[in-house]
Formats: C-alpha cells, structure tokens, sequence
C-alpha cells in the first residue's frame, strides 16, 4: 500500500512540476506583454492620441487633403476593430503593438536561449562538477561504496550510475544526471567516513530515487530557465546603460533604451525573486519522496533517520556557493542560521529542515 502510495505521489508530482515548468515561459510572455502595453499606453498620452484619433474619424470631423471626411479607419493605422467603443479599439491596438514587440524580442533572443539550454544539458554534469569541485571516484579505490550503490541498482534492475566524491569532511550527497547509465551519485568524504553501511545505504537510495524519478532533468530545466532570464536581464540592462551615454537618435533612441531597461529590470525582479520560490516548491516536495522511496528500498526506515540526524549535524559544503547547485543535495549545504534570520532562510530554503523529514519519516 505504501509503495502504491509513493507512485501515486510521484506521478502527481512530476505532472504538477511538468505543468509548472510549462508555464514559466507563459509567465515570461505575460509579464512582457504587460510591460509592453504600458510603455505604448502611457507613451501615447494615456491613450488619449489614438482615442482621440479614433473618435474624431467615426464622427467624421477627420478630412482627407481634398476634403473628404474620413469615415473608415485605415486598418495601418488600427487594428479591425468591430466594437464601437474607442476604448476597447485602444486596448486592441496596443494589445498588438506589444505582441509584435515581444515578437520581435524573442526572434533575437531565440537562438541565444537555445544555445544556451543545449549547452547546459549537454555539459551539466561538468558545469555541477566544477561549482562543487567534486572528482569521480573507482570501483578500485572504493570497492565497498561501489557494492552498496550497485546492490541497489541490482534490485530495481538498473544499471550502476558513476560515482563521485566531495573531499569535505561534512555529511552531504548529491545526484547528477536522470539516465543510470550516465548519472552520477556524489558523496562528501565526511559521509563515507563517518557513516556505518546501512547510513551510507539509505543516502544511495535517496539519490538513486532522484535519478529514478528523473528529478535532475526537472531541476536543471528550472536552473536552466532561471539563469537564462538572469542572463538576459542583466544584458538588456547592460546594454541600455550604455546606450544612455552612446545614443544620438533622439526621440527613437531613448524609446528604445527604455524598453531595454524596463524589461531587463523585470527580468532581473522574476530571477530575484519569483523564480526561487518555483524552485523551492520543486524541491521541497521531491525531498519528501526521495526519503519515503529511499526506506521502500532498503527496508530499513531507522538507518534513513540515523542518516539524516548525522547530516544534520554538519552538512556545510564549503565549495558549495550557489543556490542552484544546493537544490541537488540531500540537505541544504549552507550555514545555518538562527533566530528570525533563520525563518526567513527556512522559507526561501530549497529543503525542508531535517527534523520535519525525521517526523515524517517516524510516522511512515
């Protein structure tokens, strides 16, 4: 029943995230659209420019050079619009204007964002390894370490992933990657000297269920994304800043540098802010179910708990500086804090505290 019950959890799990990456970009586009609205609204005198415009042609107070009162707008001018409210012609007629600038934004950044996501996915592992300073290790050098992780693998019937190590003397683990064959299960040298056998097979499992359930590829998609609209918001701001001191098109040339520097703060405010708490929401969950799987696995839920309670003595990783990375460890490899600075950390924290997954754990 409880296996039943995790699978359950996971599918609905990677269904909610799957959903939830899905809509970034439309929260991207949403965001864009409204900022662009904005700046064509407000840069037409509110509106009144073009209502004015609209109004006087259907009154027929509009002449043409010879005379002739204009009664058909042009349709280069505004939109088809067969509402009689200028009002709502306006919207449309910004509504557009913002949909061919965001158009035109995304013909120029396509290609950029697209390189960059198949270089992230294609040299993830060492792009991870790098920031950790993290080595793969030997079925020679660790033979012991090899068996447990294998021995796993032989019940699920799936291959061995690759290993690695931290050389830090803290209790911490991460796992790389989403396909066995190419995946790769990291230990922090503190784990593998510290912790008896059956410890250091509960953190296997934990990370195995990480690659069974494809939580790398989910994770990176998001870290992906989320570097991606920093990147792009830092250059637009970067760019407009230069134009300020570089620009002599007048009117056009400071339009445009505005544009540039409203969208790239946007962009930077999403990265700040919105986007972690995503991250964080993905996390968390998956946290919950690697533990629960983890137990499944090896049957053994006092040995995950004992785990658990030794890295939550010492799990600072000291190579460890960014947030994205931290997302893939089994705790959080951050300094711990305390008083109100440590609910706050708690909150935007990628992990739940290891005391609410050890309560958990106990009632399972």
């Amino acid at each position: 029943m409880a296996v039943v019950w995790i699978q359950s959890a996971i599918w609905s799990n990677r269904f909610k995230t799957l959903l939830l990456i899905a809509l970034l970009p439309a929260l991207l586009f949403g965001v864009f659209l409204v900022v662009f609205f904005c700046l064509h609204y407000f840069g037409d005198n509110n509106g009144n420019n073009a209502r004015e415009f609209y109004t006087n042609t259907m009154n027929g107070t509009l002449k043409t050079i010879e005379g002739e009162p204009i009664t058909v707008i042009p349709t280069e001018v505004f939109p088809v619009c067969s509402s009689t409210n200028p009002d709502i012609c306006v919207y449309k007629l910004y509504a557009l204007q913002a949909f061919d600038d965001i158009s035109g934004i995304f013909l120029f950044l396509g290609p950029v964002l697209l390189v960059w996501c198949l270089i992230a996915f294609a040299f993830h592992r060492s792009i991870i390894f790098s920031f950790t300073q993290a080595k793969p290790i030997t079925r020679k050098e660790y033979p012991e370490l090899y068996n447990i992780v294998e021995n796993l693998c032989i019940s699920r019937g799936l291959p061995t992933p690759n290993i690695g190590i931290l050389e830090d003397d803290s209790y911490n683990a991460f796992a790389v990657g989403w396909n066995p064959k190419k995946a790769w299960i990291v230990f922090s040298r503190g784990i593998i000297n510290m912790l008896n056998k059956q410890e250091i097979e509960a953190v296997a499992a934990h990370e195995l269920t990480h690659i069974m359930n494809k939580d790398g590829l989910l994770m990176v998609a998001v870290i992906v994304f989320i570097g991606a609209v920093a990147a792009i918001g830092e250059i637009l701001v970067r760019i407009a800043a230069r134009m300020k001191s570089d620009s002599s098109s007048g009117k056009n040339g400071w339009q445009a540098q505005a544009i540039m520097f409203i969208v790239g703060i946007v962009l930077l405010i999403l990265w700040y802010l919105i986007l972690p708490l995503v991250q964080l929401a993905i996390s968390r969950k998956r946290e919950y179910l690697a533990d629960a799987w983890s137990v499944e696995l090896t049957h053994d839920k006092l040995s995950m708990i004992s785990a658990l309670q030794k890295i939550s003595q010492d799990s600072v990783i000291e190579s460890i500086k960014k947030d994205s990375v931290s997302a893939l460890c089994i705790s959080s490899p951050f300094p711990k804090t305390s008083g109100l600075v440590s609910r706050f950390h708690e909150f935007f924290s990628t992990h739940p505290s290891i005391e609410n997954r050890i309560e958990l754990l106990e009632k399972y």
